[in-house]
């Protein structure tokens, strides 16, 4: 049982570091960079499967079992040293060469500690004699837990010591390999794990501890953090505070002058929000000249739910125009402990009774409850945080789409509202404009015959605030629109019936989702209203335009520059470092020796070839598609991950029983069926049970993934006994070209989703 427990346990701790690196990589660059971990965790497995190729373990048993528990040990001290340069290293996002130099280290670095776990599971699949459909089961078991298990560790420590502990697991499996009368060696093992774990976790006790010192390309100064706090999907750092000029995020040109004390919050080092004391009404005041807060001086009274309550900016100008009851919904747990405990006295919200404050995500929350809100906002909700899905994945991606704002829209009473307030920059609409596209076609899906009489766009500086209402406006509700961008000198982007901006004026003119479609076919950026299939707001770009905007102002097109260029230049880096380390040594035995003929090797290609890249894509495909209708990041990673992976494992374990070898041409329909039914599956699902629990969305979830996972884990072990039987020295060959289709597949989802 040793190499069966040996291998679940590293296999575990794999994992658990790959979801681990996610986090950290998302905190120390760019979400966009978050798919990095995965590709260059696929590097290393592969990696580790060239060098036994190219370099076989001995044969005698007690011998391979002290192999297996050197590399062990390797993985967990490689792991302390790459968390420490990868806090250490900057990635410059620069034209210069440097960036492809530096994402080559940063790749190396990041794919050293899977280097050995790859060498540990290569040497268990195709040099153990032991069945390889348990084998293989026993490697998916362990990564399906180190799934769950790294959740919970990013949900307990911060991310830093989470790593440490996933390397100190590494120790446990040594320990595990170890033939039973290498009782030293086993105690020196202990020994080992727990003086890591120790480490681990005394590294959690402080901000000068083990941290990333570069953050997002400056330096992050532990002596300017007053708290910090991590989960699995951000990390929140609150700075001491600031007597200063109120923070708005479109401030009018007629705020009066004023200064309050401030906290500012950011996420992942990039994304801020400002906390502010509130020690009377008066304090309120200088919230009522934000032009997000244009919709409340619409329709005076009613209720009010805020879509992302961050540091309670927006709960607090609800506050100030004396609206109730007042609903807040935060995805991010941190913020509303930080509101209702460190902050509490601050803040002034947690003790007003008519404010309730729920953590979850906003629109899973509204789709189970049938609230009637007659203001519905939404401002600047943009963390640029990677969940588990890889990059272009954001954790409120499903907040801009179709079918989230349809929601929205149902959720409003008939005299309700729907504000959403972005960037704006009158040169570039970018923001804007698409904004004004999804409101346009989220009112003509709902039967509203003439959008633009419900729709205005305020703006002031960078900001604009869109106005949805359910109802036509009236003319007094215009007449107060102009009156109040007047007094306090907005600029209006669009007004019914009013002279406006010719682009935005076509897309609220549309009178069909057709007209809508024709009308910004032609605009140099993708104005598409988003939908769940294909829910990428922030990415606009289209490749036929892409030189127009190459010397663009900074802002979201200049930002989708650096994320695409920077995509590009991080899949050639993980390209030179394929060829360096997988196909270069591979070149130097072409053909596996002692085969039956080139046909043999070729069909051993094609098939593991396909494989890798059928099973990473559609594993992919599955977790950004579902990750959506499950709603929240932690579930979507933990369920999905963990299901896909154990539901291969079933089917490994199932290889074993099922007359397969001669059967792969059926095997490869029905998974081409399960693939295909998924997809319509799943978008049927989505629509169906909108308004179901979240225990319901699950158990769907579960039966929607299993049935395809099952098949799909029955290719690898099918295909290494096969190649087993035919030339059992050359198995871990195959398998290295399955990782490597595995490391460029990961990096080509992202361009292609």
């Amino acid at each position: 049982m040793g190499i069966y427990s040996g291998l679940f346990i590293l296999s575990g701790a794999a994992l658990a570091l790959e979801v681990a690196m996610v986090r950290l990589l998302s905190v120390t660059t760019w979400y966009y960079l978050a798919f990095f971990a995965i590709s260059t965790a696929m590097l290393g497995l592969t990696c580790g499967a060239v060098y036994v190729y190219l370099y076989p373990p001995p044969a005698q048993p007690d011998r391979l079992r002290r192999t297996l528990a050197r590399s062990s040990a390797a993985f967990a001290g490689s792991v302390v040293v790459s968390l420490i340069l990868l806090c250490l290293l900057p990635l410059p996002l620069t034209r210069s060469v440097m960036t492809l130099l530096a994402a080559i280290i940063t790749g190396l670095v990041a794919s050293a500690p899977f280097f050995f776990a790859g060498i540990v599971i290569t040497i268990v699949l195709t040099r153990v004699p032991l069945p390889v459909g348990r084998l293989y089961a026993a490697d998916l078991a362990g990564a399906a837990a180190g799934c769950v298990a790294g959740l919970a560790a990013l949900e307990t420590v911060d991310t830093p010591s989470a790593i440490l502990l996933c390397g100190s697991v590494g120790l446990v499996a040594a320990v595990a390999f170890l033939p039973a009368g290498d009782r030293r060696a086993r105690l020196a093992a202990l020994a080992g794990f727990a003086a890591l774990a120790l480490v681990g976790f005394a590294n959690t006790t402080s901000v000068f501890a083990i941290r990333p010192l570069v953050v997002k390309g400056g330096v992050d100064r532990p002596e300017r953090i007053l708290i910090e706090r991590w989960n699995s999907y951000s990390r929140v750092v609150v700075e001491p505070p600031v007597v200063a000029a109120p923070q708005l995020w479109g401030p009018s040109p007629v705020l009066p002058p004023y200064e309050i004390e401030q906290y500012d919050m950011k996420i992942d080092g990039a994304a801020g929000t400002m906390l502010r004391r509130i020690s009377s009404p008066a304090d309120l005041e200088h919230l009522k000249y934000d032009v997000a807060n244009i919709a409340y001086f619409l329709r005076s009274s009613g209720s009010v739910c805020i879509i992302g309550v961050g540091a309670g900016r927006d709960v607090q100008s609800a506050l100030a125009f004396g609206r109730a009851p007042i609903l807040g919904v935060e995805l991010n747990p941190v913020f509303v402990d930080l509101l209702t405990k460190d902050f509490r006295d601050v803040a002034g919200i947690a003790d007003r009774p008519e404010v309730t404050l729920v953590v979850d995500e906003a629109r899973t929350y509204l789709a189970r409850n049938r609230v009637s809100c007659d203001l519905l906002q939404m401002s600047m909700i943009d963390t640029w945080a990677a969940t588990g899905a890889g990059a272009f994945s954001l954790s409120e991606n499903g907040l801009y789409t179709m079918e989230a704002w349809s929601l929205f829209f149902r959720r409003l009473s008939d005299n309700g509202l729907f504000t959403v307030a972005r960037f704006f920059n009158p040169r570039d609409l970018s923001e804007t404009a698409r904004v004004m596209s999804l409101a346009t076609a989220v009112l003509l899906e709902h039967g509203i015959a003439s959008p633009a009489d419900h729709l205005a766009m305020v703006t002031s500086g960078p900001v604009s605030a869109l106005v949805l209402s359910k109802r036509a406006f009236s003319e007094d509700e215009i007449r107060a629109l102009y009156d109040n961008a007047g007094r306090l000198q907005y600029g209006l982007a669009y007004v019914p019936n009013g002279e406006n901006d010719p682009l935005l004026e076509a897309i609220a003119r549309s009178r069909s989702l057709e007209e809508l479609h024709a009308v910004i076919a032609d605009e140099p950026l993708n104005l598409t209203p988003p939908t769940d299939n294909n829910p990428y707001f922030f990415n606009m770009l289209r490749l036929r335009h892409l030189t127009r905007f190459l010397d663009t102002d900074p802002g979201i097109v200049r930002g989708n520059l650096v994320a695409t260029g920077t995509l590009v230049v991080l899949t050639a880096a993980l390209g030179l470092l394929t060829i360096a380390l997988i196909l270069g040594p591979l070149w130097l035995r072409t053909r596996p020796a002692g085969t039956d003929g080139p046909g043999l090797v070729g069909a051993g290609v094609l098939y593991f070839v396909a494989v890798g890249a059928g099973f990473m894509f559609v594993e992919l495909a599955m977790i950004q598609r579902l990750s959506v209708f499950l709603g929240h990041p932690i579930y979507a990673m933990g369920v999905l991950l963990a299901t896909i992976i154990a539901a291969a494992g079933v089917g490994s374990l199932l290889s074993e029983r099922l007359p397969l070898d001669r059967r792969l041409p059926l095997l490869s329909v029905v998974a081409a069926v399960l693939a295909v039914a998924f997809a319509f599956a799943a978008d049927a699902v989505a629509v169906s049970m909108e308004e179901a629990s979240l225990a319901a969305r699950i158990a769907v979830t579960v039966a929607l993934v299993v049935p395809p996972g099952i098949v799909m884990g029955m290719f690898v072990p099918v295909g290494l006994r096969l190649t087993r039987d035919a030339h059992r020295g050359e198995t871990p060959w195959y398998w290295a070209l399955n990782g490597v289709v595995s490391v460029l597949c990961s990096a080509l989802a992202v361009p292609w989703a």
